[in-house]
């Protein structure tokens, strides 16, 4: 069932920064092949060539506008990606009036569920939200902004992020809850997005809230959201033991 409803939906998408859907195979494997357009590179690539400071910054909140877009446009149609990352953002260069322009799009939608079916862990361990590798709860769209916020703390090596996950210091997702959690408290340069790192994903921002909070209506689908919950506010119900996280938290985190 999980075929049918998944494939419909894929071919379905139409968005501007979605890869387009050609066709899948393997469903049946267990082994999900998605067809999609070749693209000039990945976004893992292109923060590799164009390390310097100014080009992260600038591609860096490029490819966060249009990934919140598209996954806004996923939230409205029900669909969880399960697996944000570097190397799952692609971009191709346009030219506007003389000018060279990036756009990103997302691709590889092997590991995409409803979000009324998924429940099973999928993705990659350094990105997967909390909930997904924890593999027991139902999922929401919200799954996917944990992973868009990691990969923005990967794109701009905030406090080493992605060189600790390069050296290979970072890779055990305990580990990265901690990191995750301690940078969204403490980084000011991301403080504007750091609801994404609310480790609850009822409270977890979604992408129309930061789109929102950013007034970039424009790039949202469903033009109506809600209030954006407070990460700092959260984050006290945490240590005064008000959340239902706070016995992992405080261990983990160590307060």
């Amino acid at each position: 069932m999980l075929t049918s409803y998944v494939t419909v939906i894929l071919s379905k998408l139409n968005h501007r920064h979605i890869v387009n859907y050609l066709g899948s195979q393997g469903w049946d494997t267990g082994f999900v092949e998605i067809f999609m357009p070749m693209k000039k590179g990945t976004l893992a690539g292109l923060v590799r060539k164009y390390p310097s400071y100014n080009d992260l910054k600038k591609n860096g909140n490029t490819v966060l506008l249009q990934m919140l877009s598209a996954l806004d446009y996923l939230a409205f149609n029900k669909l969880i990606h399960r697996d944000i990352k570097p190397d799952n953002i692609l971009y191709d260069v346009t030219n506007v009036k003389g000018e060279e322009r990036i756009v990103f799009q997302l691709a590889d939608f092997g590991l995409s569920v409803l979000q009324d079916i998924g429940r099973s862990q999928a993705g990659t361990i350094i990105f997967m939200a909390p909930e997904v590798h924890d593999g027991d709860k139902q999922q929401t769209p919200r799954a996917d902004m944990w992973s868009l916020y990691v990969t923005m703390l990967w794109v701009y090596n905030e406090q080493l992020f992605r060189h600790s996950v390069e050296t290979g210091r970072l890779y055990r997702q305990s580990d990265v809850r901690r990191t995750v959690l301690n940078i969204a408290s403490t980084s000011k340069d991301l403080q504007f997005i750091r609801s994404m790192a609310i480790y609850d994903p009822s409270l977890r921002a979604s992408a129309a809230q930061i789109l929102t909070g950013l007034r970039r209506q424009d790039l949202m689908t469903n033009k109506t959201a809600g209030p954006t919950n407070s990460y700092s506010e959260w984050m006290d119900t945490v240590r005064t033991g008000k959340s239902k996280f706070s016995p992992y938290l405080s261990r983990i985190l160590e307060f």
